[in-house]
């Protein structure tokens, strides 16, 4: 029986953690260059269509005023 085990020690797990984050980072910058996401949906119409979950991202993420934003975005789909 061939068994392979790897030990990482903790600061390994660490640099392979920032590796990771990087990477991913950076993967999901160049995916959003290559295949723009566009909102399909309004939280409101999401809330009207009887959504479970909203996913929101650069309204916020890149909003002069994040949590203002947010804040706009919970009253929208409060007063839906």
């Amino acid at each position: 029986m061939n068994v392979a085990m790897n030990v990482l020690v903790p600061f390994g797990a660490l640099i392979l953690n920032q590796i990771f984050r990087q990477l991913s980072k950076m993967i999901e910058t160049c995916i959003s260059y290559i295949i723009p996401q566009k909102r399909v949906m309004t939280p409101r119409e999401a809330i009207a269509a009887s959504a479970d979950y909203i996913v929101v991202g650069r309204p916020i993420t890149r909003a002069a005023h994040p949590a203002a934003a947010a804040e706009a975005i919970v009253s929208e789909m409060t007063n839906a």
